[in-house]
């Protein structure tokens, strides 16, 4: 028996009108003949109805029994992350495949430091008494209770953060195995060039997360889907001046951490009351990886 599936006039629109974004829901109604249960119901109205329609793409499709062998279907396309029938105000509009998006948000986080970038201020003795004033090279809250061992104590401060994400619209069906195990790659690494303006070794991938109808990625694969990727920022030092004494270092690529080492104090050669950084070392923890190929993922 030959299935015939046609669309209900004057029951294909249901806009909301939410403030200069009109149109970010559709449904359409249909009847479907001759399927015998609900499988050849809806597969019939999946063959018969677009993925896209006017920009929008599937959110769902449904269908219920009418009489025998007499079925109506509804299709919903919607552009917002949430059910049509959720709340406007808390709607956004959801990315169509081959579209992306920024966000961003910056704020302060608590650092423990060890040592300065350099000492604005230094007495010129101790006491008034004409003693030299220790010069502990930048260090910070040096203990000098057991003189032969002196220990950098160091303190919390607020260093300012930036944290962006680039989010991708695609398609459920391309969620799949493969492509968690391709994009695991690039979390916990650096961008090997340039990524949005910021200069090579300068973000750090931190994750990245999905917004998709779970049972879209079996019942209807071709549903708009968004994964976004998150990136947090560290700025690149140059011509960095450690101490005296120790070359220069050209360059600190943001991720990278620079150790210093000292020779307590009271070691031969070594002021009695200044600790000597004699070694500094810039030491890389994350692999670079290609973000821009993240485009690649979804085209």
């Amino acid at each position: 028996m030959a299935i015939n599936v046609y669309q209900i006039q004057g029951q294909d629109l249901n806009e909301d009108g939410i403030s200069d974004d009109p149109k970010i829901s559709l449904t359409k109604k249909f009847r479907i003949e001759g399927a015998v249960n609900s499988a050849q119901a809806r597969n019939a109205l999946v063959a018969n109805t677009p993925g896209v329609n006017a920009g929008l793409p599937v959110f769902g499709r449904r269908v219920h029994e009418l009489a025998n062998a007499l079925w109506e279907g509804e299709v919903q396309y919607s552009s917002t992350e949430s059910s049509p029938g959720g709340d406007p105000n808390k709607r956004r509009r959801t990315l169509h495949p081959g579209q992306w998006r920024i966000s961003s948000s910056s704020g302060t986080k608590s650092v423990h430091v060890t040592h300065g970038k350099k000492v604005v201020h230094q007495p010129a003795d101790k006491g008034g008494a004409g003693n030299l004033a220790a010069d502990f090279g930048g260090a910070i809250s040096v203990d000098m209770s057991e003189p032969d061992r002196p220990k950098v104590e160091g303190m919390d401060v607020l260093v300012p953060t930036l944290q962006f994400s680039v989010s991708f619209g695609t398609i459920a069906g391309l969620l799949d195995t493969p492509f968690w195990t391709h994009a695991k790659k690039f979390v916990g690494t650096m961008n090997n060039s340039e990524f949005f303006g910021f200069e090579r070794g300068n973000l750090l991938m931190q994750g990245f997360s999905t917004e998709v109808d779970s049972k879209a990625i079996f019942d209807n694969p071709s549903q708009g889907a968004e994964v976004s990727f998150e990136f947090e920022h560290s700025e690149t030092l140059r011509k960095h001046v450690v101490a005296h004494g120790i070359p220069e270092i050209e360059e600190i690529l943001g991720w990278d951490i620079l150790t210093v080492t000292t020779v307590p104090a009271g070691t031969t050669g070594v002021a009695a009351t200044s600790p000597v950084v004699v070694q500094a070392d810039v030491i890389r923890v994350y692999e670079f990886t290609d973000f821009n190929s993240l485009f690649g993922l979804f085209n």
